[in-house]
């Protein structure tokens, strides 16, 4: 069995409402922006050079020219080296860097065999000898 009912037909009047509408809320949920860093550029500078640099990079290329030449060479120091308490070494260069030299002594100078490691800053004169 089935049953229809249908609503009763109602006429109201009633006044006008007041309706408020009110902008419905937007939110955009977006990354943040991305920041770029400026590009990194390196600028090399040249430093004015000193006395005592331009006087180092001289010897030190001269003491270059030396070794590259294989001549024996007497180095006057600042200070006494050695159990002899000398200013001087003879000998010949093995080695030649930026701070410092390495003199193999000459075969009658020293019994001892090896070399001599000496900072290029305590070297007051180079003179070849051959």
């Amino acid at each position: 069995m089935r049953v229809h009912v249908r609503s009763p037909r109602v006429n109201v009047t009633t006044p006008v409402p007041q309706v408020n509408v009110a902008a419905p809320e937007v939110r955009v949920d977006a990354p943040p922006p991305a920041i770029i860093p400026p590009p990194v550029v390196k600028v090399n500078v040249d430093s004015p050079e000193t006395a005592d640099c331009v006087s180092m990079n001289s010897l030190r290329k001269e003491l270059e020219r030396y070794m590259k030449h294989k001549q024996t060479v007497e180095v006057i120091l600042s200070v006494d080296w050695g159990a002899q308490s000398r200013r001087y070494r003879f000998g010949n260069l093995v080695r030649v860097e930026d701070g410092i030299i390495e003199l193999k002594p000459a075969p009658s100078d020293e019994t001892a065999p090896g070399s001599v490691i000496i900072p290029l800053n305590r070297i007051v004169a180079v003179i070849p000898t051959s």
